[in-house]
């Protein structure tokens, strides 16, 4: 506080040269560093912010009866590449994890394609009863009673032989049914449920970890239809989110997905990333598909390879995701 003369009243000469001091050196870089954060931060991409892995990462894929397919991701930032390392004419993709947009690279026509992931949902047929028919319109100047009357083939006996009394119309007329046997009867058991025939199978998460390329792994299991699934995974904020090369713009599949077809989508609803994975029979040995991954290399990515990998050459064209 300053006085009536000038002078400094209540404040010791050394207290205020410290405080001037403090300001001149302490305060104005916190200052600065708080502005900085104010305007800067909301610039940052949600890929940047949530980026904790840049690098490469290898994996094996090997289905029952075929060779191996061995993958190769590349992330940086909200990018990710995956690739096939054995076939240079299977397609590669390119995701944007900020966007959930997908790029689909096809070497072999020198084309690309543009998939939005949020759009592009599963079209699958749920297995269960069947659509009843459409109730179908009385046709015109035709009553219910001719309809009824003409309704089953009119057959006429052969000679020598009396004509059959007429079915009747109704049904319920022609006396109770006989009760069932088997399933169903009375005294006897209902049908036992189908495992996996309605809804998707669980994941489920068991007691047992373990370290697997220097990242804490739990073990998940699933089971359906005779298959038994074992993976170990974690926590895919550590890498990135985990899915396969997409192959084609159109996810479409009829009938009864197997469990090899549903696993990577059960470990995306979770956020999980699989280090190995073991899909057997239930009652045999045999393995129908395995995943391991083989390598795991931190490194920076340059710019300049960066702008090669994660667009598609200049010479390819575009083409158009068709609308189902």
């Amino acid at each position: 506080m300053i006085g009536t003369g000038g002078s400094e009243i209540g404040c010791p000469q050394s207290e205020t040269q410290f405080g001037k001091s403090s300001f001149k050196r302490g305060r104005i870089p916190v200052l600065a560093a708080v502005i900085a954060s104010v305007f800067l931060s909301p610039h940052l991409s949600a890929g940047d912010k949530a980026a904790s892995f840049e690098g490469t990462l290898s994996a094996t894929l090997t289905r029952g009866g075929t060779d191996a397919t061995q993958f190769f991701f590349t992330r940086k930032g909200n990018q990710l590449r995956i690739e096939n390392t054995d076939n240079k004419l299977d397609p590669i993709n390119i995701v944007d994890l900020d966007a959930k947009k997908l790029t689909i690279i096809f070497p072999h026509n020198s084309t690309f394609v543009h998939v939005d992931l949020i759009r592009q949902l599963p079209d699958r047929a749920q297995p269960g009863a069947p659509p009843p028919p459409p109730n179908f319109p009385t046709p015109p100047n035709i009553s219910s009673a001719q309809i009824i009357a003409r309704s089953g083939p009119s057959i006429s006996p052969p000679p020598g032989f009396p004509t059959p009394p007429p079915m009747s119309n109704n049904p319920a007329a022609a006396g109770p049914m006989p009760p069932p046997h088997g399933y169903g009867a009375p005294g006897m058991p209902p049908m036992p449920a189908m495992p996996g025939a309605f809804g998707a199978p669980e994941l489920k998460k068991t007691d047992k970890t373990r370290k697997i390329q220097g990242f804490e792994c739990a073990l998940y299991t699933i089971s359906d239809r005779g298959q038994n699934f074992e993976i170990w995974a974690t926590n895919d904020s550590a890498l990135f989110p985990f899915r396969l090369l997409q192959r084609d713009y159109n996810s479409r599949h009829f009938g009864p997905p197997m469990l090899e077809e549903q696993w990577v989508e059960l470990l995306q609803k979770k956020s999980l990333f699989p280090m190995e994975a073991i899909l057997r029979m239930e009652h045999s040995d045999q393995e129908r598909l395995t995943f391991k991954v083989d390598k795991i290399d931190k490194k920076k990515i340059d710019p300049p390879q960066a702008g090669k990998l994660f667009q598609p050459p200049e010479n390819y064209h575009e083409i158009q995701a068709p609308s189902f």
